[in-house]
């Protein structure tokens, strides 16, 4: 933790000049699974702390670096290896990530580059390398004022209006971050409403545990509220 940490205070103090033995110690230590694993090191950890490295600055103050690919290439290594750290529930899991415009914007956590989209797609291969019976899907909201007739939950008085956007997203061992969300960026936009994910379920008859919906705050379309869809 302290090392992932203080990559920053390094740079600042010109402590990982490349071909260094300083950068040499800290490439051969960070992507140490042993490491990770003793230290329980959670992925987003990594992911935020790899983020706030490559900008070369810190979030506060004027700490200042020049930034080091290779650095940067074993974070990227810490990131899949912690992936063994997360203990997996057993669940049959469906996770839902909501792909409106807004998810592109903004910072978790005040770290930039950190975007809800981004975090999302992390805590998604998380969820889909760690558990054994994961579903991935995304969804946007349709038309604001209801679902289509004849869908679950739906109210025909609504009329024909545009069928809400829910699709599969298909993993696999090998896919990395950058892939996962340029898959999330091509999706269609629209509002976000994140009774979907259950509405889907009932539709599909998908034998689901557990819904996690990963979405930033703007969660006002849908005629029906979360917890109705959830019962």
């Amino acid at each position: 933790h302290a090392l992932v940490r203080n990559l920053g205070n390094f740079g600042k103090h010109e402590l990982l000049k490349p071909i260094s033995d300083h950068e040499r110690l800290v490439i051969s230590r960070l992507p140490s699974e042993e490491a990770i694993q003793k230290g329980k090191v959670h992925p987003i950890g990594i992911l935020a702390a790899s983020k706030t490295y490559a900008q070369g600055h810190g979030m506060r103050g004027h700490n200042s670096w020049e930034v080091n690919a290779r650095i940067l290439e074993a974070l990227d290594q810490a990131f899949y290896h912690a992936f063994k750290c997360v203990e997996p529930t057993g669940k049959r899991i469906q996770v839902a990530i909501d792909v409106s415009g807004s998810m592109g914007v903004g910072a978790i956590a005040g770290v930039p580059g950190l975007t809800p989209r981004t975090a999302a797609a992390a805590m998604a291969m998380i969820l889909a390398r760690t558990e054994r019976d994961c579903y991935l899907t995304a969804f946007s909201g349709g038309h604001p004022n209801g679902y289509p007739v004849g869908y679950p939950c739906g109210n025909a008085s609504h009329g024909p209006s545009a069928r809400p956007h829910m699709e599969p997203i298909t993993l696999t061992g090998k896919t990395q971050l950058s892939q996962v969300e340029q898959t999330l960026d091509q999706a269609d936009f629209g509002a976000t409403d994140c009774a979907l994910p259950m509405v889907y379920a009932l539709e599909k008859k998908i034998p689901t545990d557990v819904f996690i919906i990963l979405t930033d705050n703007e969660t006002w379309a849908g005629p029906i509220h979360v917890h109705q869809a959830l019962r």
